[in-house]
């Protein structure tokens, strides 16, 4: 069985008032998935890449800004699910 991403989980407790507060409930932020990852829905914390530290942004997206070896950036977000009742 999987097991949540150390640096993951350290970010979501740590930001967990603001992340509630902009619309992600518990379920999405810890809940293991039913199905072998990565099918199904798997809380924020389970999530296997986590390239770099992330901010949270005004719409409550989770923002990864990564930096390619060329100097570039890649901008990769998760989103809160809306309108989601009891984790369903």
């Amino acid at each position: 069985m999987i097991k949540p991403n150390p640096k993951a989980e350290k970010w979501v407790k740590a930001n967990l008032v603001k992340l509630l507060a902009h619309g992600w409930t518990k379920d999405q932020l810890f809940k293991p998935g039913k199905f072998s990852y990565p099918h199904g829905e798997w809380g924020v914390i389970y999530t296997q890449s986590w390239p770099c530290e992330p901010e949270l942004n005004s719409k409550g997206e989770i923002v990864f800004k990564i930096q390619k070896t060329n100097g570039s950036f890649v901008i990769q977000k998760i989103y809160p699910r809306k309108g989601v009742k009891n984790g369903d």
